[in-house]
């Protein structure tokens, strides 16, 4: 497997992971889609749906045939640039502005046949990786909180004793 083989399919994997969390489906990146072929006024509504739509099918149809077809470990199956845009649209779910989630933002805002700006250059993985360090820290944070309350508690038990 060559290395831009094994970036495209744990991008891949990391956002099938999201979006079976998403539906709480068994199939994920499948569940994206089907959730937007249900939905027959998303290009109404969000000006990118078929585009983000026909790249999800394209790569899911490229991780497909790795997966299932003989005699392509050695052969490279995607581009730099489709790996970068499995972690943007990965970015896009998490910062609620891929398609669905745009779709029902306007749908919910009684805005009937108003389009909603979307660009389809997500996020850059840049992103991913800032929000990594700020969960990271951010837990660093609780724990430290939690210590600190739980030395305060044994502390005033201590004292009252």
């Amino acid at each position: 497997m060559t290395q831009i083989n094994d970036e495209f399919m744990e991008a891949y994997k990391q956002l099938d992971k999201l979006c079976k969390e998403l539906f709480l489906a068994e199939k994920g990146v499948t569940s994206y889609i089907d959730e937007m072929k249900r939905i027959t006024d998303g290009p109404r509504f969000v000006s990118c749906w078929n585009e983000t739509r026909n790249q999800l099918w394209r790569l899911r149809d490229i991780r497909n045939r790795y997966v299932h077809e003989t005699g392509n470990t050695y052969v490279d199956i995607c581009s730099p640039a489709d790996i970068q845009w499995l972690y943007s649209f990965y970015n896009a779910i998490l910062h609620t502005s891929d398609p669905l989630a745009l779709y029902r933002r306007a749908t919910t805002q009684n805005m009937p046949g108003r389009a909603v700006a979307y660009q389809q250059n997500y996020p850059s993985s840049r992103l991913h990786d800032a929000d990594q360090r700020n969960s990271i820290l951010s837990c660093f944070l609780i724990v430290l909180l939690l210590m600190l309350g739980a030395i305060t508690v044994v502390l005033i038990h201590m004292y009252f004793l």
